[in-house]
């Protein structure tokens, strides 16, 4: 078998398919196996009953939901912090910021990429690398201090943090990782 994907996407395992195979999907309609599938996560995650979950194409995409989440919990908005943006898709940064990352939306309506998204508010972003000027991955607490640094700035400028932390980048980081002290 050959098969092809993005980082985004990774091949089902042949166990996976015959799973799916087996199960009676044609008789769902897809808005209810999504459904089902947003109540087994938490179970699965032993996350507090009535949290709720999110879907979307993609991880850039994803940018908008949690924007959407936090938008006006703060009268400066939201300052979010990146890691890692160049570990991740490459429209994130514009998702990120709360603009347009394409030529149209996902319901075909034409926008300019890098125009701000109506109604997200005002958003500051920073990218904090993940790895030094060598390559190399910088580690957990280096990360957790600017992380720090940034969460002060953004209350000293009344705006909410929001962190996006990539668990498994393009290169497979995990960063920062365990648990994190505060400073």
């Amino acid at each position: 078998m050959l098969a092809y994907s993005s980082s985004t996407v990774s091949d089902i395992s042949v166990d996976a398919f015959a799973h799916l195979l087996a199960l009676d999907v044609a008789s769902l309609r897809y808005d209810d196996w999504l459904g089902q599938i947003a109540q087994r996560i938490p179970a699965a995650y032993g996350l507090p009953r009535g949290t709720q979950v999110a879907f979307a194409p993609s991880g850039t995409d994803l940018e908008y939901v949690a924007l959407a989440a936090v938008r006006e919990r703060a009268p400066g908005g939201i300052h979010n912090i990146l890691l890692g943006a160049d570990e991740i898709g490459s429209g994130c940064i514009h998702s990120a910021h709360g603009r347009y990352f394409a030529n149209e939306t996902a319901l075909g309506i034409a926008v300019e990429p890098a125009r701000d998204v109506a109604g997200l508010g005002p958003i500051s972003l920073v990218d904090i690398p993940v790895r030094c000027g060598r390559g190399v991955a910088r580690s957990s607490s280096d990360i957790a201090k600017e992380m720090a640094r940034e969460i002060e700035l953004a209350k000293r400028e009344a705006k909410h943090s929001l962190v996006h932390c990539v668990h498994g980048s393009k290169t497979g980081l995990v960063l920062p990782k365990g648990n994190i002290s505060r400073t």
